[in-house]
């Protein structure tokens, strides 16, 4: 196995997570004469995929991509695109993914080294005061890009059908924390969209589709 569960490995020493990667890394190397390491390593999904996440905090890129390879080649990955979605289902027949070990997974993926480290420790705390997305009709409309340009005063929000059964039907999304919203000026596609209008003190309410769509809020 890769270890015990999360908490322990991510907020305990470097010593401690590596002797869980080693484990990891061990267990998927070409040299390993034990032929059911590699199932073994699945039998328990989520620390599967905490070996990942901790290859990945440590900016171990051949570690990363062994343990990637494995879940490729075992791990049952599934594009499930009647629904729009991708998971890996471990083998294990079950009606529904596991949760939690495809979220760590999706971290992995989507962290580089030390961002677990520096979530807790460099966090972000000036977005609490910046334009901020909400309301989405979630899961009908997903949002794919939420950026905000402190420099140029700019929103950039990329929204999709995250229900591709509902594409085209018609939603809203709200963008918040706008310091003068009724002086707002968007764009869609790189038009200039007019659909919209003040919501609350310093808020503004987005007509939308559920579809892809580019989104810019920025003052006029």
């Amino acid at each position: 196995m890769c270890g015990s569960p999360m908490q322990g490995r991510l907020s305990g020493s470097p010593g401690t997570m590596t002797r869980s990667l080693t484990t990891c890394a061990r267990a998927v190397s070409p040299q390993n004469p034990d032929p059911t390491s590699k199932s073994t390593l699945l039998a328990d999904p989520r620390s599967f995929a905490v070996g990942l996440l901790i290859a990945r905090e440590m900016g171990d890129a051949a570690g990363y991509q062994a343990l990637q390879a494995l879940a490729e080649q075992v791990g049952e990955p599934t594009w499930d695109r009647e629904h729009g979605e991708f998971y890996y289902r471990f083998g294990l027949s079950e009606p529904y993914p596991r949760g939690q070990a495809n979220a760590v997974i999706m971290a992995a993926e989507a962290g580089g080294k030390q961002a677990w480290w520096r979530i807790f420790n460099e966090p972000n705390l000036r977005k609490f005061d910046q334009p901020t997305v909400s309301g989405v009709d979630f899961p009908r409309l997903g949002i794919s890009q939420a950026i905000y340009d402190e420099e140029k005063e700019i929103l950039a929000v990329s929204t999709y059908a995250a229900d591709p059964w509902l594409t085209g039907t018609a939603t809203t999304f709200t963008v918040d924390h706008l310091r003068e919203p009724a002086q707002s000026r968007l764009l869609r596609d790189g038009s200039v969209y007019e659909g919209w209008r003040v919501s609350g003190e310093t808020g503004i309410e987005i007509k939308a589709e559920v579809q892809d769509h580019a989104y810019l809020v920025m003052r006029a």
